[in-house]
Formats: C-alpha cells, structure tokens, sequence
C-alpha cells in the first residue's frame, strides 16, 4: 500500500519488475532441487530486491532520488542500502521472510549471503535458502556457479547448468510477464 502511494514510481517499479523476474529464477532453481522447491525458491528470488524496495517506500525524496542516480550509476544495491539507509537491504529482507511466517532459517540463509564469506548459515535448511539465494544472484548475473553448490547441493553436469543457464536467458530477454506464476 505505502509503494503505490509514494510518488517514487520511477524508482521502485524497475526494483519491482527485477525482483518478480528473480521469483520466476528462483522458481527454476527450486525446481531443480525437490529439497527446497519452487515456491521457497520464488521467495528467496524475491528477497534480492524487496529489502531495498521496503527501504525506498521508508525514506523521504532525497534518498529515493539518490538511490536512483546511484542505481543508474551501477552501484551495488547493498552500498546503497548501507549509504542512505544505514542497514543493508538483505536483512530488511531477512526480517520480512521472517515475519511473513518463513521462519529464522529463511532469515539467516538469505543474510548469510551479505556475511561476506562468514556463512551465519548454521542448519541444513539455512544453507538451502543460502544455496538458493547465491544461485539466483550468481544466475541471474551471469556469474559462475560455486563447484560446491553445482556438484554438492545440487549434484548438475555442466550440460544441466548449461540448460538453466538458457532458461535464465530467456526470462532476461522477455521479462517476467506474470502469467507464469498460473
């Protein structure tokens, strides 16, 4: 309710669209691991952006146009949410997974990712949504997979991970279109 009132539209709706476009990956990733699933695999997709966008419909016109220039300057999100918010956006994520009944392991997986190498990930089910949540990002960049999680976690050949990859590339290319989620 309080995004669709704030007059920051052209800031948000582009966060929105990435965030619903990470669902539709972390959709396919949690496919492909039947321990996690589609539908945890959408939240954790989702959780990449939605801190930053609760952090936008939070703050005033300054930060929000400053967010934006940042944005369009190619700064990492979690510097911005640190920068003008003074908290990083995964945990303002982590705390809305939490909240929304996903429970503490949902939160210390997703913000294991913004420890920087210090996994606060301390469970199996904590290390799934980590799992998860790195390979939607890295994904979605096109960043290389960690061999851990490639061959460990999710036990793909490289032709697997070339074929989600390819996936990956037409949800970039055509967008989310929400008909998916039917």
């Amino acid at each position: 309710r309080r995004l669709l009132q704030s007059p920051f539209e052209r800031i948000w709706r582009p966060l929105l669209d990435d965030a619903v476009t990470r669902c539709k990956i972390g959709f396919h990733i949690g496919k492909l691991y039947p321990a996690f699933g589609g539908g945890r695999g959408m939240l954790a997709g989702f959780a990449g952006r939605v801190g930053l966008i609760i952090q936008l419909a939070s703050g005033d016109g300054s930060q929000a146009a400053q967010a934006l220039e940042k944005l369009a300057a190619g700064a990492p999100i979690k510097a911005i949410g640190q920068g003008l918010y003074r908290c990083e956006p995964l945990q303002v994520s982590a705390m809305l997974l939490s909240g929304v009944g996903c429970g503490i392991d949902a939160a210390f997986g997703v913000v294991s990712y913004a420890a920087e190498g210090r996994s606060l990930a301390q469970n199996e089910e904590q290390q799934r949504w980590l799992m998860a949540f790195t390979l939607i990002e890295q994904l979605r960049n096109s960043g290389p997979i960690p061999k851990d999680m490639q061959l460990e976690l999710l036990n793909l050949s490289d032709a697997e991970i070339v074929e989600i990859r390819e996936i990956i590339q037409k949800i970039l290319r055509g967008g989310h279109r929400l008909g998916w989620i039917l």
